[in-house]
């Protein structure tokens, strides 16, 4: 059975004839057989069905056993987009269709789009060992969005900045020694110096995983601090550095092979298209913040377009103070790089059909008027459980509902509470897990891998609230009482 959705979702009704097993008030598990531009979506576990306007189209006997046994294996012809669970930041990787000369020693071109977190939520080891699980010794591209810590963490290392997934299990570029007589490294994972480059002629040997170019927005954008100094020395030890500027910006798409591609959107203040005096500009903005600098890619492959934008912001996030809702204080007061970018992804024609959320589900990205740009049909949230952010925000989850967001999957809980408005419960799902797409170019699916030990829940399996959650959710609710009413959107 194909489920077709038409029009604005209003109403909550139940199809008694549509066979459902209902897990949880999340989805358990989600299969989408989309075609790019109807709008397709098949559900294989829903917690409420909601619709004003709905048609049941019934397919063949044949495609409709198929799409009840959906084989997430990636076929040759097919991208994979992995969106890695690395708590309170960001990691995806991005996998071309296999080259015809595979089995003479060619292989998919692997990109990496960001590196997670630092430290105690272990980026780098996350990174490693699903990059291990995928087979992946050489990265084509490891892309940095911006120099947040949650996004270059995984790169470094150190006593403060945890395991870089670069480097193998000694800890120190190229190939490690040893001590005599153990299985130990006679090594310090804080070997990098901050102002001390790793060694060319070693790094990206034995067991250190390679990376052939780097792609970021410039060393001399960025900030300086340890980490930041930590990841310009990885960056200008091994392969190529690329920086996305003005001038590269509108010519810069890499080859995923099979006709894929990864095209670059947004870099440093500057979005691809017209500039500032030429004709049909658009844009005329400065920028002064990392997370308006984010580089952003759009993934093609056929009728398929996956959008990633690291912390790119559309607009000035909302705080309750003194009862109203205030806008908080930002380094720019009028950062609409989402909207510039939606407008030149529009002018190219394309249609996103999902959307790696921007900043994790902050109130400062994803606004109304991005959204209604870019009109994602499926919606990818990556945020760690109980990170302090409040990631992500209500108010993202209700414009992402607004705006017939079909599905919002998120990688984990966040700090999403089960207060949020009941018309957005059928359409929030929590995977606690990695979300894996695979696509053809003509049709997509959506799965999730990856079982964590000690998780606050199993592999698919929704998140359930501890009772330190309800505590601290009660506690929080409890402070802001006062202010609830007036705030409440």
């Amino acid at each position: 059975m194909l489920i077709h959705f038409r029009g604005e979702i209003r109403c909550a009704i139940i199809i008694k004839n549509l066979v459902v097993v209902i897990n949880s008030i999340h989805a358990r598990k989600i299969y989408m057989e989309a075609h790019m531009k109807k709008k397709l979506v098949l559900i294989t576990s829903l917690s409420i069905l909601a619709c004003s306007s709905i048609s049941f189209a019934q397919e063949p006997a044949s495609s409709a056993q198929e799409l009840d046994n959906p084989d997430f294996t990636i076929k040759p012809n097919q991208v994979r987009i992995i969106n890695i669970r690395v708590g309170q930041g960001d990691a995806t990787l991005i996998q071309g269709p296999a080259p015809i000369g595979k089995m003479f020693g060619r292989r998919r071109v692997s990109v990496l789009f960001d590196a997670g977190n630092r430290s105690g939520l272990n980026g780098g080891k996350i990174l490693r060992k699903v990059l291990d699980e995928y087979g992946v010794k050489e990265l084509d591209y490891m892309i940095v969005s911006h120099d947040d810590a949650d996004h270059i963490g995984g790169i470094i290392a150190g006593d403060s900045h945890g395991t870089s997934f670069i480097l193998g299990m000694d800890g120190t570029p190229g190939c490690g020694k040893k001590k005599p007589g153990t299985n130990e490294y006679n090594t310090k994972l804080n070997w990098i110096d901050p102002y001390v480059q790793p060694d060319k002629s070693k790094i990206g040997k034995c067991d250190d995983l390679k990376v052939l170019n780097w792609v970021d927005y410039g060393e001399s954008n960025m900030r300086d601090n340890q980490g930041i100094r930590k990841y310009n020395a990885m960056a200008n030890s091994m392969g190529e550095r690329i920086t996305l500027d003005k001038g590269t910006l509108d010519n810069f798409v890499i080859n995923l092979g099979g006709k894929a591609t990864m095209t670059a959107y947004a870099s440093n203040g500057w979005v691809r298209g017209p500039k500032i005096g030429e004709e049909d500009e658009i844009q005329d903005i400065k920028v002064n913040s990392p997370n308006e600098r984010s580089i952003a890619f759009l993934v093609s492959h056929g009728t398929f377009d996956y959008l990633i934008t690291g912390d790119l912001i559309g607009k000035q996030g909302l705080s309750c103070k003194d009862g109203r809702w205030t806008t908080r204080s930002y380094p720019s007061t009028d950062a609409k790089m989402e909207e510039l970018l939606g407008k030149a992804i529009k002018k190219s024609g394309r249609k996103v059909e999902v959307l790696h959320v921007g900043h994790h589900g902050a109130d400062n990205a994803s606004s109304k008027e991005f959204l209604d740009l870019v009109k994602p049909n499926i919606a990818i949230i990556s945020a760690g459980n109980g990170n302090t952010h409040e990631h992500p925000k209500n108010h993202v989850l209700k414009r992402l509902y607004d705006a017939n967001v079909y599905q919002i999957i998120q990688t984990s809980m966040g700090t999403t509470e089960f207060n949020i408005h009941n018309e957005l419960r059928h359409r929030q799902a929590v995977y606690q897990g990695d979300v894996i797409i695979h696509s053809d170019g003509k049709r997509y699916n959506i799965s999730t891998s990856r079982a964590y030990v000690n998780d606050k829940s199993s592999l698919g399996e929704p998140y359930r609230m501890t009772l330190d959650d309800a505590i601290r959710i009660a506690e929080a609710k409890k402070s802001d009482a006062a202010d609830k009413q007036e705030c409440e959107t």
